[in-house]
């Protein structure tokens, strides 16, 4: 049986996208410190590991010591 909760963090500090030229270009803004966001993914590449999340209808890319998960029973 497959779950469909959904995995929620809240950010610990003003969040802006790891890749800042990707988020300059496109205009998107930054996520302010307190605010609730959607784990996408967690993925590697060559400068270390980094969490994906959505807010606002926008992915970023983030560490994990700049947000906390939250437990929630949300479907």
């Amino acid at each position: 049986m497959e779950s469909n909760n959904k995995i929620y963090y809240i950010t610990l500090q003003k969040i802006f996208d790891e890749d800042w030229k990707t988020q300059l270009a496109q205009g998107y803004p930054p996520i302010p410190k307190g605010e609730k966001v959607l784990y996408i993914k967690t993925f590697n590449n060559c400068y270390g590991e980094y969490i994906r999340i959505k807010w606002n209808n926008n992915y970023y890319d983030t560490v994990s010591w700049k947000i906390r998960k939250v437990i929630t029973n949300e479907s």
